[in-house]
């Protein structure tokens, strides 16, 4: 929630808010592979681009 917050408050900032959308993409698909597969790297690649996910929102909102 507070992601989207900075998201909004940081007016979508490209190539920032792309970014963040990616990884939130790319960490969503990772964490409902983690459900199928039930394997360690995806739950750690979970959680590498969702700390992206943080960064780039965090990075739009400083780019103002």
């Amino acid at each position: 929630m507070a992601n989207i917050f900075l998201l909004f408050l940081g007016h979508w900032k490209m190539p920032y808010g792309l970014l963040a959308l990616i990884s939130a993409t790319i960490a969503l698909s990772f964490y409902f592979i983690k459900n199928k597969r039930n394997l360690d790297i995806d739950h750690g690649f979970w959680h590498l681009f969702s700390s992206l996910v943080c960064f780039f929102c965090l990075a739009t909102y400083l780019a103002i």
